[in-house]
């Protein structure tokens, strides 16, 4: 299936003016089902990629981007996590949410982008 066959869940932008989008199947089929901890929680997915406290390079892909956004989580102290691939178009990098979960802490060892 293609971006343009899936629906839409979110769509938004984050600080950079980049578009982000996240397809109602990457939030049903993998988030719901592998990370509970965020059910019922869209507002602080979005949240997260709208006004992140902070946004890092992925360690395994280069392509990748990694925003967190404490207080968020189901858990007041942890951040909520949200991975974003993006991919070059002609209108400027366009991003896909791939996934979103809760950890406690940010991974120092993802490069800092802001």
């Amino acid at each position: 299936m293609t971006n343009a066959e899936r629906l839409v869940f979110v769509r938004c932008a984050d600080r950079f003016h980049r578009e982000i989008v996240l397809y109602q199947d990457r939030w049903y089929d993998h988030i719901m089902a592998d990370h509970r901890e965020l059910s019922g929680r869209e507002a602080a997915v979005l949240a997260t990629l709208e006004q992140p406290d902070a946004i890092r390079r992925d360690r395994f892909r280069i392509d990748r981007e990694c925003y967190y956004r404490q207080g968020d989580s189901p858990r007041r102290q942890r951040y909520v996590k949200v991975v974003v691939e993006f991919i070059d178009t002609p209108f400027g990098l366009a991003g896909t949410v791939i996934t979103a979960f809760a950890v406690d802490r940010i991974d120092l060892r993802e490069a800092h982008i802001w």
